[in-house]
C-alpha cells in the first residue's frame, strides 16, 4: 500500500490596497452615511482567505458617533467599529485585524494598534447594515469591491475618511 499526496502551498500574504490620500466627509447625523470603496483583483484564483486587515484613518470631533462596516464581494457586511470614544478621538492607523483578539474598549483613543472587530450585528448605515459577527463570514469571495461604510449617528460633529486599506 502506498500513499501520495500533494503538499498545500504555503500562505501569502497579499500587499495591501490602498486607498491613498483621501477627503471621504462623513454626513452628519444621517442613515445613509456614505462609503467609499477598494477594487481588489489580486487574489488567485482558487485560493482559501484565512485572514483580512483593515487599516483606517479617520478624524472626528466626537468619534463616538461613527459606525462604521465592511462590505465584502460576497454581499456580507461586518461592523468594526461601533460607536466608541469621545470628544476629538480619531483612528489614527488603526488596524482591525481577523488576528486580533484585543478589544477596542481595550484601547486608549486615538486607537492606534490593531484590534478585533467590535462585530456589532445590526448596525451602519442604510444599505449597509452588518449581518454576519466574524470576518470568515467574508472569506467567500476575495477578488471583487470591497466597501467601507461609515455613519455619523447624531449632528453637530464633522468626520472625515483620510485614508484606509485592505
Amino acid at each position: 500500500l502506498s500513499t501520495q499526496f500533494t503538499a498545500a502551498p504555503a500562505p501569502v500574504t497579499l500587499p495591501a490596497v490602498s486607498s491613498g490620500t483621501i477627503a471621504v466627509v462623513v454626513p452628519d447625523g444621517t442613515a445613509g452615511g456614505i462609503t467609499h470603496t477598494l477594487a481588489v483583483n489580486a487574489v488567485p484564483a482558487g485560493a482559501t482567505i484565512t485572514g483580512i486587515s483593515v487599516t483606517m484613518n479617520l478624524t472626528h470631533t466626537w468619534i463616538s458617533d461613527m459606525v462604521i462596516n465592511l462590505k465584502a464581494p460576497n454581499g456580507k457586511t461586518l461592523n468594526l467599529f461601533n460607536a466608541r470614544g469621545g470628544a476629538g478621538d480619531n483612528l489614527t492607523n488603526t488596524v482591525i485585524s481577523s488576528a486580533s483578539t484585543t478589544s477596542l474598549a481595550s484601547g486608549t483613543p486615538p486607537f492606534t494598534g490593531t484590534f478585533a472587530a467590535d462585530a456589532a450585528n445590526g448596525v451602519g448605515p442604510t444599505g449597509s447594515v452588518s449581518d454576519v459577527t466574524t470576518f470568515a463570514g467574508l472569506y467567500s469571495i476575495g477578488n471583487g469591491n470591497w466597501t467601507l461604510a461609515m455613519r455619523d449617528l447624531f449632528g453637530f460633529d464633522i468626520g472625515t475618511l483620510t485614508s484606509w486599506s485592505i
